[in-house]
């Protein structure tokens, strides 16, 4: 009859430690990821909610972020392992959301854009995907934009692969990007056809 009396405290502390391993912050290595915190089930779908320029500093290259700036940009990832990165430009988002900015300055257009980046393992952009865009008319351009910054290349088990790097703007919005953008001439656009 001795063995019931120990068994519970046993029991109890077994279901309290199963019950705090799946509630840590951070996943095993090797296992898949679930960094998505919102609560909304994962439906597979590609749209995600555009960063305020309050939770990510565009400024600042990948290295650069805080774990919680790096932890919302692997949040735009289903199933991204935790020895896994995403692809991210070199010189942060600034650049390349403030040739968009300009962009929206000469167009009168509103509407979503989502384009999807392929960014090679040598983190070389090298094709733009469109899946929503505001007007047909800015391919072209807005093409032109996200194939030029230099990215750090993606990680799959720590070593550079190949992944995509997705872009988002509200055409018409006040959250398209940062309020700085850069000025001079080497800044300058094509024209919009």
């Amino acid at each position: 009859m001795r063995f019931p009396l120990l068994a519970t405290p046993l029991l109890l502390i077994a279901v309290a430690t199963a019950a705090h391993a799946t509630t840590s912050e951070r996943p095993a290595p090797g296992k898949p990821a679930d960094l998505r915190d919102d609560g909304l089930p994962h439906l597979g779908t590609r749209y995600i909610p555009v960063p305020k320029a309050t939770e990510l500093e565009f400024d600042k290259s990948w290295n650069q972020l805080s774990y919680s700036q790096q932890r919302i940009i692997r949040n735009w990832y289903e199933n991204l392992d935790i020895n896994d990165e995403p692809p991210y430009p070199v010189e942060g988002l600034a650049p390349m959301y403030a040739d968009i900015v300009k962009v929206q300055a000469r167009v009168a257009v509103n509407g979503h854009l989502f384009a999807s980046v392929t960014v090679d393992a040598t983190g070389k952009a090298t094709k733009v995907s469109f899946l929503e865009i505001p007007d047909q008319k800015l391919k072209e351009v807005l093409a032109f934009i996200m194939l030029k910054p230099a990215y750090k290349p993606g990680k799959c088990n720590g070593k550079p692969c190949e992944m995509e790097f997705p872009v988002q703007a509200d055409f018409g919005s006040e959250r398209v990007a940062p309020a700085a953008a850069p000025t001079g001439e080497k800044d300058a656009l094509p024209k919009p056809r």
